[in-house]
């Protein structure tokens, strides 16, 4: 009997394994448990049937080697005979000897026996190999379903706390140890990006202040200047010296005025919140062709825009300001034509912003530095840096990276600045 119920729970044990295995759906930890305790109650029940086995065959082999000699002290034979002597038969007649079975047994024996028929021992053999095999099937599951994933997770957590992110959490399996592990490395992937963000915004902020605090010398050294020359000469400068000398550093606090407020334009860039919603692409591509057309018309441009079909989730006022960012750069520097294209995904990941002119093109330091803040190229001539302060695509480059996308810079196959926008879809 219990070895049919050993192969039954066996059986059970591997049907529900395969049958899980199978499926293909995640593991769980519960069902793996249940699958050990299964195998448990298996050896459990072989172990208890193989000692009740062992027992009984050790006692019922001491018993039968017994059993003769005490027969022998219990029955005694006689002899049937007749008045006249005859003898007519043989007969044993039992008595109580008082004798057992463990006094014609060795010490030994006498004790092992006692031990083995001792209803005690049994009530505390069996529940305390259940015990056992239970005890066993729990440290074997926690050594290889739980301690692994367990040191991986608490390692993680501690390079995470130490503030190393450069690393992964693998933890493999189906079960909820391992969803643990890929929520930790979705953590870890999240904090190690914020971090580089964060990076990011702090390092373009330090160019930028490094920036701004070396453009600002140049109107200020101007005004320290012409206000010193004024405080030594005033009574004695004549009166067109004293107007153009005046007029020269009104001109400089109106840049410096002006070079204040597009600072602060940029410093909130930083804490700018997107706001996407659903963009019916020929109306955006409309309002950018006609922007585009109106700072080409004044710069004495021509100007075309390839549209796209469809919507897209976007942020139509961040898209606009990169747009006109770029499209007036490109009027200023084509010679004749500006070229802009709106291209869309198909399956709703990013919208492309292209535009093009048939100007000189970028250099190679353009290429390398025009989307930091304040650049500006050594070519540029004085006029233009007195008006444009280098602040046009290093604003469209950080709004780029806040909408999911970047700004790239490249020269046309045939000449010409070409730079593309990407901004990733709701």
């Amino acid at each position: 009997m219990g070895l049919v119920f050993i192969i039954a729970l066996a059986g059970i044990a591997v049907w529900r394994a395969a049958v899980w295995r199978r499926s293909g759906r995640p593991d769980s930890l519960r069902w793996a448990f249940a699958r050990y305790l299964l195998g448990c109650v298996a050896v459990a029940a072989g172990l208890c049937s193989a000692a009740l086995w062992g027992i009984g065959t050790v006692t019922g082999n001491l018993e039968d080697r017994c059993r003769a000699a005490l027969d022998e002290a219990r029955y005694v034979p006689v002899t049937l005979v007749t008045e006249d002597g005859t003898v007519v038969g043989r007969q044993y007649i039992g008595f109580d000897s008082g004798y057992d079975y463990t006094d014609f047994m060795s010490p030994g024996e006498a004790r092992m026996y006692s031990l083995l028929t001792d209803p005690f021992f049994a009530a505390c053999l069996y529940p305390g190999i259940c015990a056992l095999c239970v005890a066993v099937t729990s440290a074997l599951f926690y050594r290889r379903r739980l301690k692994a994933p367990l040191e991986t997770l608490d390692a993680a957590a501690g390079r995470i706390t130490a503030g190393d992110l450069d690393f992964t959490v693998a933890v493999p399996g189906r079960d909820e140890m391992a969803r643990l592990g890929t929520s930790f490395e979705t953590m870890r992937a999240a904090l190690a990006e914020a971090n580089r963000t964060l990076w990011r915004t702090l390092e373009d902020e330090r160019r930028v202040q490094a920036a701004f605090a070396h453009d600002l010398r140049t109107p200020l050294t101007v005004l320290r200047g012409y206000d010193e020359f004024l405080l030594k000469y005033a009574d004695t400068v004549p009166p067109e010296k004293l107007h153009a000398t005046l007029e020269t550093m009104h001109g400089s606090l109106e840049r410096l005025e002006s070079y204040t407020a597009r600072m602060g334009h940029v410093r909130r860039l930083e804490a700018l919140e997107l706001h996407r919603a659903p963009a019916d692409l020929p109306a955006l591509c409309a309002g950018l062709a006609a922007e585009g057309e109106a700072l080409c018309t004044a710069a004495g441009k021509r100007f075309a825009l390839t549209g796209a079909a469809g919507t897209f989730g976007l942020d139509e006022d961040l898209v606009r300001e990169v747009f006109g960012n770029l499209a007036a750069n490109a009027a200023r520097h084509a010679a004749g034509a500006v070229t802009a294209a709106v291209v869309a995904a198909a399956d709703g990941s990013t919208l492309t912003l292209t535009v093009a002119d048939d100007g000189p093109g970028f250099s190679a330091a353009a290429l390398a530095h025009a989307a930091d803040a304040f650049w500006q190229s050594e070519t540029v001539p004085d006029a233009a840096r007195q008006e444009h302060f280098g602040l046009g695509l290093y604003i469209c480059a950080v709004l780029c990276r806040k909408h999911g996308g970047a700004l790239t810079l490249a020269n046309g196959e045939d000449g010409g600045a070409m730079v593309t926008a990407t901004f990733a879809g709701a």
